[in-house]
């Protein structure tokens, strides 16, 4: 939406279940938006309400912009749910 709303390319960070990248073109330009996932501890108590209302598994990701493009990076994590230190 920021990218076709507001003519230009964005990234936005914390969308616990959505990571990747969409593409907009019109007259003008070609746009992008990347979705980085989130940096969330998913056991902590202050995120129940994600547990209560069923919501997907949160991703863990990173996102890097090299000579204009969006690249997104899953965290890799171990079998707790602790990042290892490594990216996808």
């Amino acid at each position: 939406t920021n990218s076709k709303r507001f003519s230009h390319c964005s990234v936005q960070g914390h969308h616990h279940s959505v990571m990747g990248v969409s593409y907009h073109e019109d007259e003008s330009a070609s746009r992008w938006n990347m979705s980085v996932g989130c940096l969330i501890d998913n056991t902590s108590p202050a995120f129940n309400y994600n547990k209560a209302h069923l919501l997907a598994t949160p991703i863990m990701g990173i996102g890097l912009v090299l000579k204009g493009t969006p690249i997104p990076l899953r965290m890799e994590l171990d079998n707790e749910g602790r990042w290892i230190g490594r990216v996808k």
